[in-house]
């Protein structure tokens, strides 16, 4: 089972379903939930998707949902979100779940997906490290998400650019100048679903649009001392990217638990 928080376009659902996995999928925009609905409405009939119209927050209850006009890409709960680049938006009131209600409800996933647009902590945060997804993936707002990864349990950690311009591709803060040359002159893409991750499109495979995820991903896994400089160099603008923020270059944070990874102990019993 897989579990695909901020659903969007319905992409990632649709190729974690051709890939023979059953799914719980979460949308809280009501727009993007209706056409999943009729999409996938075989799937849900036989019960290998479960669709979910609802938010995650601190609490149960309503709560004020930014609807972005141009790009539903980032709708969010944080109207600075869904407002960046002088854009457009307007407000909706979307009923909320505490993900840890989600997670006693539906079981524990063997891979959990999250991109909601700065709301992705309150999921890490409700993982228990005694009984957590094999495999974890989430949009990186903040360093703090890996810091809360850690604590749960993961030793183990890739950075995936999610930019159309690097394909699926890991990223490390030493990457070599034949690397960067050969990224940046690539064409930029509009859509970041535009682009198959390199790593699948040689295999064969058609990624979602949060790309390939588990062992599939680009690279080797990096224990936390790694993730972390790698991460810190590219916040604190010392990277080859130059001075973040920039719209047009994010990444995914993927995270496992491996024994063999060599650096910090267990941060838990």
């Amino acid at each position: 089972m897989i579990f695909d928080v901020g659903l969007y376009d319905g992409n990632d659902t649709a190729y974690y379903l051709s890939q023979g996995y059953r799914v719980v999928a979460i949308e809280a925009d009501p727009v993007l939930a209706e056409r999943a609905q009729s999409r996938f409405c075989l799937e849900i009939e036989q019960s290998r998707l479960t669709l979910l119209n609802i938010g995650i927050g601190p609490k149960e209850g309503v709560m004020q949902f930014w609807i972005c006009d141009a790009v539903r890409e980032w709708n969010s709960f944080d109207k600075a979100v869904a407002s960046r680049l002088g854009l457009d938006n307007h407000p909706v009131d979307v009923y909320c779940r505490p993900f840890r209600d989600i997670l006693m409800e539906y079981g524990v996933p063997y891979y959990l997906k999250i991109d909601i647009e700065n709301y992705d902590r309150y999921c890490i945060e409700a993982i228990d490290p005694g009984n957590r997804p094999q495999y974890v993936s989430l949009e990186l707002s903040s360093f703090d998400d890996l810091i809360v990864l850690r604590q749960n349990g993961y030793n183990a950690f890739k950075l995936i650019h999610q930019s159309p311009r690097f394909g699926f591709s890991q990223f490390h803060a030493t990457a070599s100048i034949e690397s960067v040359v050969r990224a940046v002159c690539e064409p930029l893409q509009e859509h970041r679903g535009s682009q198959v991750g390199r790593k699948e499109n040689r295999e064969g495979m058609p990624p979602g649009q949060s790309g390939p995820f588990g062992e599939r991903t680009d690279g080797q896994w990096d224990n936390f001392e790694q993730a972390a400089y790698d991460l810190l160099t590219f916040v604190l603008g010392h990277s080859q990217y130059g001075n973040p923020p920039d719209w047009f270059i994010w990444f995914d944070i993927h995270a496992t638990n491996k024994p063999d990874i060599l650096g910090f102990p267990p941060l838990y019993d």
